[in-house]
């Protein structure tokens, strides 16, 4: 415990102590900087890609309905009143996946993408 009552000693600890702050306060800096960035990177993404997957899945939906739709139309044939409630309800839902299709095209921006909606359109 001599070294410690000796003066000398002191801005000796004091001095490192601060560079070991110091180095704390950069290192730290220099992580939250790299988080900020990270969260900038995510939203991003949640901006651009994920939107289109959840247009893909809204048209994915849109076709189940459809399908289910035609089914229950082609097992009701003998009742002709219901055929034509299942062919109402399959008109609104085309539309509503052409306003799907069109909504998952802004997000499809390369050729492949853009061949896709293309092939999803034809059907």
């Amino acid at each position: 415990m001599n070294w410690f009552k000796n003066l000398n000693a002191t801005p000796r600890l004091m001095s490192s102590f601060g560079l070991m702050l110091l180095l704390t306060l950069g290192i730290s800096y220099l992580s939250i900087a790299s988080l900020s960035d990270a969260n900038q990177g995510i939203e991003k993404l949640y901006q651009s890609e994920m939107k289109g997957v959840i247009a893909v899945q809204n048209i994915d939906s849109s076709r189940r309905d459809l399908a289910g739709k035609d089914r229950d139309a082609i097992l009701k044939i003998d009742d002709p009143a219901s055929v034509t409630a299942d062919e109402s309800d399959v008109r609104a839902d085309i539309v509503t996946m052409n306003s799907n299709i069109e909504a998952a095209n802004q997000y499809f921006y390369t050729a492949q993408g853009k061949v896709l909606i293309g092939s999803i359109r034809r059907r």
